[in-house]
């Protein structure tokens, strides 16, 4: 068990909150462009296997861009404010 819980720690890529909505919408828009080339590539060539290729890479190329943490990812990272000591006993 702890052997999993330490690959879960490795496999962790922190990003900051605008990158995470910038790389949810560049994979989405990756997968659907993939996709219907994927598609168009198998029907005009016959081949079904030809669709599985195509979107295969494409989802390669996707995690490629994705899932690493790269730099430009952690560029604007929130500032979390302090606790701060609140007196309790006025309440």
């Amino acid at each position: 068990m702890e052997v999993l819980q330490e690959l879960g720690w490795k496999l962790l890529f922190p990003i900051d909150f605008e990158s995470q909505r910038y790389t949810a919408a560049i994979s989405s828009k990756l997968i659907a462009v993939g996709t219907v080339l994927g598609c168009l590539l198998g029907y005009f060539t016959n081949c079904c296997l030809m669709t599985v290729y195509t979107f295969g890479a494409t989802y390669i190329l996707t995690l490629l861009i994705v899932v690493p943490a790269y730099p430009a990812y952690n560029k604007k990272r929130v500032n979390w404010v302090g606790s701060t000591s609140v007196n309790t006993k006025r309440l």
